[in-house]
């Protein structure tokens, strides 16, 4: 049976002989009575109260397990980004790799090249020098046959004169010889 406040206040006892006093009795029945409000009021207020954390309660769970979500989403996004970055930093190395091949392929090919092209212009410069010698010679031979100065022992420096000048012609040809070794 639930009383109420009310139910206190309005109680009425059978009076009998040698009862309790019902000034004493109804001081006390009025005392219970406040006391009682006083217990349901501070009992509706609890529940109201705990009504209030329990909603706080909810919220902070709910904004603890946004905070959860939202961590694993940031981890994940790390993990990705990380992920992502290996892949583009290997994408960036073998394509690092692939230009330093080319790069050495290149240089490679004018290396041969270069050296290809030493080589004609040593087969050149020979068949020039070679050419001069025969030129030179033909010339030097024309010159005797013509009455130019000459000296009839072969073991005598043979001389030209140009102009001016004096040129020893087998000093010349003995430069030649040592250019093209």
């Amino acid at each position: 049976m639930k009383l109420t406040p009310m139910d206190i206040r309005n109680q009425d006892f059978k009076r009998v002989l040698r009862g309790y006093d019902p000034v004493e009795v109804n001081t006390f029945l009025e005392m219970l009575a406040s006391e009682v409000e006083k217990l349901i009021r501070d009992q509706k207020e609890n529940r109201g109260r705990a009504k209030e954390l329990e909603e706080q309660l909810n919220n902070y769970k709910q904004l603890e397990k946004s905070l959860q979500q939202a961590l694993l989403q940031a981890q994940e996004s790390a993990n990705q980004a990380r992920e992502q970055s290996k892949r583009e930093a290997g994408i960036i190395i073998k394509q690092a790799e692939t230009s330093a091949d080319e790069i050495v392929q290149d240089a490679r090919s004018s290396l041969s090249r270069i050296k290809n092209e030493i080589e004609e212009l040593r087969t050149i410069r020979e068949t020039m020098i070679s050419r001069l010698k025969i030129l030179f010679n033909s010339q030097l031979e024309l010159l005797h046959s013509l009455g130019a100065e000459r000296d009839n022992d072969e073991d005598e420096e043979k001389t030209v004169t140009v102009g001016r000048k004096s040129v020893d012609v087998n000093d010349i040809i003995e430069k030649m010889d040592q250019d093209t070794e």
